[in-house]
């Protein structure tokens, strides 16, 4: 598993919150380059927010690897994923939807949300389907985990794998540095 963390210091240098769809494109163009066997983009993502969502979603459509978004399934309602002018229609349809949000569960992970009388696969259980239904070859692994790897897009942004944080603060549910597995540093810029 692979985690790419964009910080405060990424959202400052790039001068774009939430992150520009070129951005986002130029890193799924990197990450794709690495043949992930998926990859999943943490960012609920409601409304158009800046100019290229055509090469956003172009992306997402061009993916070799199998692209999962994070969904709200209270949000993402059938009506909402059926008209013509939703955002999230729009990204539904070059990706899957994976739950990220849900009540009632307690302290739980659930594999389904059950929501607005349909059933939405938890993101971590869509993952794991997609990663056990590819086919392998009898040696076929990934290297051994390491602490810190780098990409390289193009520019002079660089974050490491310091704890993350939120306005500052460290995230009370910030997984802790020295537990990272292959954490890139990214540079997307220009």
């Amino acid at each position: 598993m692979t985690v790419i963390l964009l910080d405060e210091a990424f959202l400052e240098q790039t001068n774009t919150f939430p992150v520009s769809y070129t951005n986002l494109a130029r890193l799924l163009k990197v990450i794709n380059q690495h043949s992930p066997d998926a990859v999943f983009f943490d960012i609920l993502q409601h409304h158009e927010h800046s100019e290229r969502l055509g090469r956003w979603l172009k992306a997402l459509d061009r993916a070799k690897s199998p692209v999962f978004m994070a969904s709200d399934p209270e949000y993402d309602t059938p009506t909402r994923l059926s008209h013509s002018d939703s955002l999230r229609l729009k990204i539904a349809a070059v990706s899957s939807l994976g739950a990220v949000s849900w009540s009632g569960e307690k302290h739980y992970y659930p594999m389904q949300v059950e929501s607005q009388g349909r059933s939405t696969p938890s993101v971590a259980h869509a993952m794991y389907e997609t990663y056990v239904s590819a086919p392998r070859t009898p040696h076929s692994h990934h290297a051994e985990p390491t602490i810190r790897s780098s990409l390289t897009l193009k520019g002079d942004l660089i974050w490491a794998n310091d704890a993350p944080t939120m306005n500052g603060k460290p995230c009370s549910n910030a997984m802790n540095p020295a537990s990272y597995h292959n954490v890139f540093s990214v540079n997307v810029t220009g």
